[in-house]
């Protein structure tokens, strides 16, 4: 059944422009953002909207962007985002009509503040759909920890929030509950994943699933629109990935 439903799943990060995605580069203000978070049951908000960034690769004969996702921080100079974002932005239909690089849009102070070109791509694993990108210096990105322990830390129930770049609207926060911590299913696609109810968009891909205690428990991939059926990867298989790139 699980297998059944990845299938008919929508991956959701390479969202192309010229299909009608919304695109906003900058937002003057967003303390009113911060504001609503005050009094929630999360730890630091305001650390997560520093921590997250919007990633996009722009074409090479333009400044517009071609393609869209989200990535955080884990070091000073390493993110996670999504294994297809980064396959689709040098290896897609446009290969060669991309710029090399990735941009990436962050919250500074209560402004978002665009740093046009300043990612790599380090690693990519398709078995699991992540990827590693790597600044040349310190990317200005508060790193996040990675849950360890997973499968004593995440429940059914359990309380999550992700903040991403959904149709180029960011940040942006979503709120749900974790469906399913882990997938039985021995597919290779439906292997090292987690389920989740959370609402979300194109451009949601590489946004971090934040748990209360404010650790990242996965990361979203795939998505079926308008059902709020969402798949993540797990923190701990990140984990094994990130050790390995290191």
């Amino acid at each position: 059944m699980i297998k059944i439903l990845l299938f008919s799943l929508l991956l959701i990060s390479a969202c192309n422009t010229s299909a009608g995605c919304v695109t906003i580069n900058r937002i003057d203000q967003i303390e009113n953002t911060y504001i609503a978070e005050k009094g929630e049951s999360f730890v630091d908000d305001l650390r997560i909207y520093k921590s997250v960034a919007a990633l996009s690769v722009d074409q090479k004969d333009t400044d517009s962007p071609y393609i869209m996702a989200s990535g955080f921080a884990v070091s000073k100079t390493l993110i996670f985002s999504a294994g297809h974002f980064c396959l689709a932005a040098h290896e897609g239909p446009v290969k060669g009509k991309l710029k090399e690089k990735i941009n990436m849009t962050v919250v500074v102070g209560n402004r978002l503040a665009e740093k046009k070109e300043i990612l790599k791509i380090k690693a990519i694993d398709e078995a699991t759909d992540l990827c590693i990108l790597e600044s040349e210096g310190n990317h200005g990105l508060i790193p996040l920890r990675l849950q360890r322990k997973y499968f004593k830390n995440v429940y059914v129930g359990q309380k999550v929030y992700t903040v991403g770049n959904p149709l180029g609207v960011f940040p942006a926060k979503s709120v749900g509950y974790v469906i399913l911590p882990k997938s039985n299913d021995p597919d290779p696609i439906a292997k090292n994943r987690m389920f989740i109810n959370i609402s979300i968009s194109f451009g949601n891909s590489g946004s971090p699933v934040i748990g209360k205690n404010g650790r990242i428990i996965g990361m979203i991939v795939a998505g079926e629109i308008g059902s709020d059926i969402t798949i993540a990867v797990r923190s701990d298989v990140m984990i094994k990935f990130l050790m390995s790139v290191k």
